[in-house]
């Protein structure tokens, strides 16, 4: 997967934030849960 990301700097030059777009973050959001439940169906913790 890749994602279009982009960077907010700081006026020192430091990223701050990162910006992208929702159908990344949809993805993203859908993957954790998918690795939430795994790791709930293993006994783990995430």
């Amino acid at each position: 997967m890749t994602m279009h990301l982009q960077y907010i700097i700081d006026k020192k030059g430091h990223k701050s934030a990162v910006k992208l777009p929702m159908k990344d973050w949809e993805q993203i959001q859908k993957d954790l849960g998918e690795l939430e439940r795994l790791a709930f169906i293993s006994g783990s913790h995430i």
